[in-house]
């Protein structure tokens, strides 16, 4: 096998070792420590996101539609504040939060990641950092080279 062929395959193929199969734990069993986004809470904190999320039960249809409503909601104030003409300055910083929110629901709720390793939390929270950065720097060099 030559070296790019090698390089071609390493980075293409892998054997599945059922790296991605979801954990196979029963409903009643106890989350491991630290989990996902909910490890570093408050006892009180992630009592009451387990409570919501979880509930000691896989979650239902009518939860994920709950979610949907919610992101729907969400979505729809943004498109309103579109027409909003009073915010400002305050209209960017108003998305970047409401966006920041649909991004958390999304990921540790649909995307289950509160059942995931730690680190799969941080690739999920570096690239919304990391793209936020760039946004706010790109939007602030804007407004400061057009005045």
């Amino acid at each position: 096998m030559s070296m790019l062929s090698k390089i071609w395959h390493a980075l293409l193929f892998h054997p599945s070792k059922g790296w991605y199969n979801l954990p196979k734990t029963p409903s009643s069993g106890a989350n491991p420590p630290g989990e996902g986004p909910f490890g570093a809470m408050s006892a009180k904190g992630k009592q009451w996101a387990n409570e919501v999320t979880y509930g000691g039960r896989h979650a239902t249809p009518r939860f994920y539609v709950g979610v949907g409503i919610i992101l729907g909601a969400i979505t729809l104030v943004e498109v309103w504040l579109f027409n909003v003409q009073s915010l400002g300055a305050f209209f960017v910083p108003i998305l970047l939060i409401l966006s920041a929110v649909k991004f958390v629901m999304v990921v540790g709720l649909f995307m289950h990641l509160r059942f995931d390793p730690k680190g799969f939390s941080f690739v999920f929270g570096a690239g919304m950092a990391l793209g936020l950065a760039v946004f706010v720097s790109l939007l602030t060099l804007f407004f400061k080279l057009n005045g």
